[in-house]
């Protein structure tokens, strides 16, 4: 009689312990009910967390991970030492999260099918806890950006000629306060790094150009110009700039002013391919450079022409378009020979400027003959409205210089 006596007092001491639990769980939960709930309507955390489904996700998920021990203990506390007491199913339950099932299996079928459905859960809790993380990130990369970026320049791909790139953009007599902006799958080289030093003016993101999120992370649609440089790790490096373009194309088709692309090709093939996928010009380095190294074999010492074009320095010249509406109506009906004169006329000691070209429908017609001699040769007789300009200086043009010599020349006309 004793020892069913002492059975009957274990059984009951057994039963008011889970009595205490049941009791004790049922009180946490809905203590953290009422915290989460006040923790919601304070003015501090509101606007931050209420939306916030991954703070949704780990409340729910504590309050079912305590349901759930809660439940295995029930069923299993009398079959498996493992969960003996409420505090040894919470730590089973933590070991599944952690590191699966080992040697603390539950021995009843719904244990199972909860301990499963407990392993699922830490899947997608710490999947969604990787993803979060991943999000911090980038959002501490976007902090980097400069904020309302726009008239920048975005790099797409790196290569070897990258750093020329920049260092052409940044020179004094181009863009040297720019902000530019380089999107590459790799780390940058040891040459940016310093530069990023030197000029707090360039951001580096190591990303694939091609996804839209990394393009819009440089807000690429506000962007002056996009240059896509060709990837050597690349197999085909043309296709992968084709598609670049598109997403750039993509992103961009919204604004009411577009950035300009620039891509560079390998293969002279794939030129129409990415122009229709939306780039505004393509130089391709297999055609420039055997074209080059005819002109110079034909002209000896042309190299030196093209090196100084090609080069922003105060010693140099290069190309410039003059777009500007208020200047360029006075040429409207005007041959180019007459244009030409007028800056001949009007030349600056300091900066002086040669018409080299007419800008017509986006081509370029380059010192244009009076009459066509071939087919495709485009016609120009006189200059329209719509058309701009292309000289040839030392500096960017000075729009108010040259609307202060265009009043003075009419008024002595």
């Amino acid at each position: 009689m004793e020892y069913v006596d002492n059975k009957s007092i274990k059984e009951l001491k057994s039963w008011k312990e889970m009595i205490r639990d049941i009791l004790v769980t049922f009180i946490i939960i809905i203590l953290l009910t009422i915290l989460y709930r006040r923790f919601l309507t304070s003015p501090l955390t509101q606007k931050y967390v209420r939306n916030n489904i991954f703070f949704k996700m780990m409340f729910i998920f504590i309050d079912t991970f305590l349901a759930i021990s809660l439940i295995m203990y029930i069923l299993e506390r009398n079959k498996n030492p493992s969960f003996s007491s409420f505090a040894e199913s919470i730590w089973s339950n933590i070991v599944y999260l952690l590191s699966g099932i080992e040697d603390r299996e539950p021995k009843t079928t719904v244990g199972r099918i909860l301990s499963t459905f407990m392993l699922l859960t830490s899947i997608l809790i710490f999947g969604s806890i990787a993803g979060n993380f991943a999000a911090f990130f980038i959002e501490r990369r976007k902090s980097k950006m400069p904020k309302d970026l726009s008239g920048h320049f975005v790099i797409c791909n790196w290569n070897e000629g990258g750093e020329r790139v920049i260092r052409e953009i940044h020179s004094p007599d181009a863009a040297p306060n720019a902000h530019i902006v380089v999107i590459a799958n790799h780390e940058p080289p040891a040459s940016i790094a310093l530069r990023q030093q030197e000029n707090p003016n360039i951001t580096f993101i190591k990303s694939d150009p091609v996804l839209h999120s990394v393009l819009k992370l440089a807000n690429v649609e506000k962007a002056r110009s996009v240059i896509i440089l060709s990837d050597e790790n690349q197999q085909d490096p043309d296709s992968q700039a084709v598609l670049v373009a598109l997403a750039v194309k993509h992103l961009s088709d919204s604004q009411s002013r577009k950035p300009n692309v620039v891509a560079q090709a390998r293969n002279h093939r794939k030129i129409k391919h990415l122009l229709d996928a939306g780039v505004d010009e393509v130089i391709c380095s297999q055609d420039y450079g055997l074209g080059l190294l005819s002109q110079c074999a034909l002209n000896p010492g042309m190299s030196q022409a093209y090196s100084q074009l090609l080069s922003f320095s105060i010693d140099t010249c290069e190309f410039y378009p003059i777009n500007n509406p208020t200047f360029l109506k006075a040429f409207e009906g005007k041959t180019f020979e007459e244009i030409s004169q007028w800056f001949l006329d009007n030349r600056d000691a300091q900066n002086p400027l040669i018409l080299i070209g007419i800008f017509r429908e986006g081509k370029l017609i380059l010192n244009p003959r009076k009459h066509r001699v071939s087919d495709k040769e485009i016609e120009f007789k006189s200059f329209r409205e719509g058309d701009h300009l292309l000289v040839m200086g030392y500096d960017p043009p000075n729009i108010r210089l040259l609307l202060a010599q265009l009043e003075k020349s009419q008024k002595s006309t």
